[in-house]
């Protein structure tokens, strides 16, 4: 199906699983196929109990954690600034975060741990397709993700039958879509939103897998992280030449071009415009819905992450109040020196991204165009962003490290703790 090195052993091709007509078709034929198998309280439920079986012989233990971590590490490259390493890695602590405060709750044990797996990984799809084709294909990010865990999980003997049929569809599910609506390609298929309900029984949880998997990627959503993926990914995907559009707050679909990009790289609150915000008021857009019922309607059952997802959102809050306030603790500083400080600004948006450098260098080439753009009151107010973002970032990971503390995984969570905090 694909051919994972090239002959110079560092870029990956997926040949096959792409855009067009015959690979949607097989794509979403895997997922019709999982929806089948597993879709609603009782297919999935019977698919726990069979997994479950699986792990009395065949655990997942935190070797083979670092081991999957390990192994999917080899495709970083590919993925694309805001989709990239440290996205995921922050996406693996709030995992592993929630597996600890979940697993004695839930009435099967492959159930949280799909959720585990799926909090990690839900992104391993856009080393295939770019998150921007969501909007057209059967098979977006999430669902070619699903097809790829669940195809390397079983030629790699990672997991069992049963538990990559759960993780895949906790993955394919992570982006979910509010409603129904016809795609390009395969031609005339309905996406459909993915099932996703936890009930209760006896004191005992079913069904938090797609929950867990996407209060992982929410996590971010809701930080000062944000304003950082919502900047390089757009620039990036602009210079780069990728024909996609991104989801708004406003959950309406947005097409990344030069129009679009200026108001992303804008360090003002608000465009005036709802379908061009800028990356802050996209990120306060996130941050004002953080209680819709449509996101956070299982947020109940996971108080510490309730908890921790408000504390960021007051980060993005106070954020906006240091870049926008009236009352400014910073001196204003002249041409050369704001452009001084961007300069340096630049490690600690790498040190957030982490991704294949020379895509970053391109995203933030496309963010210098635009600085160079700016009036000197619109740079200052980034520069005091910076220095917020900065010194908030490395509160993050100290919140992390704290609330990790004893919990499962030590060995991994330090390690990706550690490897967060270095350039």
């Amino acid at each position: 199906m694909m051919e994972i090195l090239d002959k110079s052993g560092e870029e990956f091709r997926f040949d096959e699983l792409a855009t067009s007509e015959k690979s949607q078709e097989k794509l979403t034929g895997f997922i019709d196929l999982l929806r089948d198998e597993v879709e609603g309280e009782e297919k999935w439920n019977e698919c726990c109990k069979k997994a479950d079986e699986e792990l009395k012989t065949k655990p997942i233990t935190e070797e083979v954690l670092i081991n999957l971590v390990d192994f999917f590490e080899k495709f970083q490259r590919r993925k694309t600034p805001g989709h990239d390493k440290g996205h995921e890695y922050r996406d693996a602590l709030t995992a592993i975060y929630n597996y600890s405060n979940i697993k004695d709750k839930v009435a099967y044990n492959a159930d949280a741990l799909a959720g585990l797996i799926g909090g990690i990984f839900h992104d391993v799809g856009v080393v295939i397709i770019p998150r921007g084709s969501d909007k057209d294909c059967g098979a977006g990010h999430g669902e070619a993700g699903a097809y790829f865990l669940d195809q390397e999980c079983k030629k790699q003997n990672f997991l069992g039958e049963n538990m990559r049929k759960l993780v895949a569809y906790a993955i394919a599910a992570h982006t979910n879509y509010k409603e129904a609506f016809e795609v390009k390609q395969p031609k005339g298929y309905i996406k459909k939103p993915y099932w996703n309900e936890i009930t209760e029984k006896e004191g005992k949880l079913y069904g938090v897998a797609m929950a867990m998997t996407r209060q992982s990627d929410r996590m971010d959503l809701y930080s000062v992280a944000q304003t950082v993926r919502n900047v390089v990914s757009q620039t990036y995907s602009e210079l780069a030449g990728i024909n996609g559009s991104y989801l708004t707050s406003e959950n309406t679909w947005v097409k990344c071009d030069d129009e679009t990009l200026k108001n992303i790289c804008s360090p003002i609150e608000n465009s005036g415009d709802k379908k061009k915000p800028t990356t802050l008021q996209q990120c306060l857009g996130f941050v004002n819905g953080i209680d819709n019922p449509i996101y956070c309607n299982n947020d109940k059952y996971f108080p510490g992450f309730s908890e921790m997802i408000h504390y960021r959102a007051k980060q993005v809050e106070e954020l906006n109040q240091v870049m926008n306030g009236e009352n400014q603790s910073m001196n204003l500083l002249e041409t050369d020196k704001l452009d001084e400080v961007f300069k340096e600004a630049k490690e600690t948006f790498y040190k957030i991204s982490k991704s294949n450098e020379k895509k970053f260098d391109l995203a933030w080439n496309g963010f210098k165009e635009q600085w160079n753009e700016m009036s000197n009151d619109y740079k200052n107010k980034w520069v005091r962003g910076f220095v917020f973002i900065e010194k908030t970032y490395e509160k993050i990971l100290d919140d992390y490290q704290k609330k990790l503390e004893g919990t499962d995984f030590p060995i991994l969570s330090n390690r990706i703790i550690n490897e967060l905090r270095v350039v």
